[in-house]
């Protein structure tokens, strides 16, 4: 389902699905709850936009209700799970097994799925998170980057990376940071894909592609940038994608 916003900008509605796996469980504290909040900038809580039934008895829980959102690529849209443990006599909180961020897009750029660990006083478990999209936005095409003759600007070691990019509304979109590659002055990084739709969302949009040296404590040397078009990096291999 496609949706318009207020503001013009393209959304689309997103089912997130939650799971959490190896949680200690006893007799007093035998449920599991999710209270799921947005944030705002500041990653303080902005309102609660979501929470699941309560499961008892299991480690491993898949929980069925869900949060529905309205995705939009280019809105920083973080949210927090709070993990609550209660007691299946009584019904009620006992207290909670501790918190899990994540940035909505940061999910899509791995693949519609997270796995998140959460620290508790007991063990370590694992909060996983997973979205649900229309058919259209599962759609990908593959991209693959390559330099030639890289050097270091300052006659470094070379070990070299890139991040690609896209300055939107509200801050700067990570679309991919590559492998690093040791010593090669004309390193071939790895295929990655990028969603179908935003090069219809995004196709005159400025791309920013950043090649970085990684400088072991120091930042990380800038060896050079450049800007071009997702519909320009469509066409392919040749001197018109040459930076």
């Amino acid at each position: 389902m496609l949706l318009v916003s207020p503001d013009k900008m393209a959304a689309f509605a997103v089912d997130v699905t939650f799971a959490i796996r190896n949680a200690k469980l006893y007799p007093s504290a035998d449920g599991l709850r999710l209270k799921i909040s947005s944030l705002d900038r500041e990653n303080e809580i902005a309102e609660h936009v979501a929470e699941t039934e309560t499961i008892f008895g299991q480690s491993d829980a898949n929980f069925v209700e869900k949060m529905n959102v309205n995705f939009r690529f280019e809105k920083m849209q973080r949210y927090r799970v709070n993990v609550y443990v209660l007691n299946s006599s009584t019904n009620t909180v006992m207290g909670s097994m501790g918190t899990a961020d994540f940035d909505l897009s940061m999910m899509f750029a791995c693949g519609k799925r997270l796995s998140l660990p959460i620290q508790t006083p007991l063990s370590t478990i694992t909060l996983e998170i997973f979205a649900n999209v229309p058919e259209f936005y599962s759609q990908f095409i593959s991209m693959q980057f390559c330099g030639n003759n890289i050097h270091s600007p300052n006659g470094l070691p070379r070990q070299l990376y890139y991040i690609l990019s896209i300055p939107a509304e509200e801050r700067t979109i990570m679309l991919h940071k590559s492998e690093m590659i040791k010593e090669s002055k004309n390193p071939e990084w790895s295929a990655f894909s990028i969603p179908l739709f935003l090069m219809n969302y995004f196709n005159e949009s400025s791309v920013q592609i950043h090649v970085y040296n990684y400088t072991p404590n120091h930042d990380d040397e800038l060896v050079g940038h450049c800007t071009t078009t997702l519909t320009q990096l469509q066409q392919g291999v040749g001197n018109f994608n040459s930076y």
